[in-house]
């Protein structure tokens, strides 16, 4: 892969063997924190067009993505940004799904829907302070596949419904997740649902972490209670992976139909 870039507000990514290398234009071009927002844009879109067109038989060697951005002031930031991708051997047919792929991009979705940014400083280590795994003043983490449409939905209900914001809720593709949650697998997001709290770490996934959620959302207590009846939990476990399984079908997107083969659980 190699981003070239091109000037101070565009770069251009295409795929090419070997490590990922970076470029410029003339030798005085610097490498700017907006260089590398686009970069990551590029490469984030190029990465789901390429599994899509391996799923679809189509070739995405030849795709190339240029990426434009122009600033504004007030505060100062970007304002706009372009994204053209230039895709020769793609099909005429297929520009309006390849056009929808391309928008599934965690980074895309990131930049159209502002996250919520909190910036702490740590002035010193108290070493007998106990580790905190998530965000400042939220005792609890979701994560869920922020691909899926089906999952999407349901996290707008939660959002609602957490009127003590209690819960912080996180697509999988959050950049740093691997480094705040170690313990947690890239395939196990792809699997479920995962709840944490963030205090001591704690993880329950699948079934156990929808309950878990429901318990910290308020009046929740009232559903959580079937939980208790016997066989309860194992018949909603069963549900759940049925669900992962089978989400696909009920209108997740294309996403999860390329990850189809990664929905099994062990025994």
């Amino acid at each position: 892969m190699k981003i070239t870039l091109i000037s101070e507000d565009a770069i251009r990514l295409e795929p090419t063997t070997g490590p990922m290398t970076i470029e410029a234009v003339s030798p005085d071009q610097l490498y700017s924190p907006f260089h590398m927002v686009a970069g990551g844009l590029a490469f984030c879109t190029y990465s789901v067009l390429a599994s899509w067109a391996n799923n679809a038989k189509l070739e995405s060697d030849d795709i190339a993505i240029d990426v434009r951005w122009k600033f504004a002031d007030n505060p100062h930031r970007v304002g706009d940004m372009a994204l053209e991708i230039e895709w020769p051997s793609l099909p005429q047919q297929r520009r309006p799904a390849a056009e929808r792929v391309a928008s599934l991009c965690a980074i895309h979705a990131t930049l159209t829907h502002s996250p919520n940014i909190v910036t702490t400083v740590a002035a010193g280590i108290n070493q007998h302070e106990a580790p905190t795994y998530g965000s400042p003043g939220r005792p609890y983490t979701v994560v869920y596949d922020g691909y899926c449409k089906v999952c999407k939905r349901l996290v707008a209900i939660l959002l609602k419904w957490d009127r003590r914001a209690e819960l912080e809720i996180l697509p999988s593709q959050t950049p740093g997740l691997a480094a705040r949650y170690p313990w947690i697998s890239a395939k196990a997001y792809l699997e479920s649902v995962q709840f944490i709290e963030n205090r001591t770490g704690k993880t329950w996934q699948g079934a156990a972490a929808l309950e878990q959620i429901l318990d910290a959302l308020p009046k929740g207590r009232l559903i959580t209670w079937i939980f208790s009846i016997p066989l309860a939990r194992p018949l909603a476990e069963k549900f759940y992976r049925w669900f992962a399984k089978n989400r696909y079908r009920l209108g997740c997107g294309e996403h999860c139909q390329l990850h189809e083969a990664d929905l099994e659980y062990p025994q």
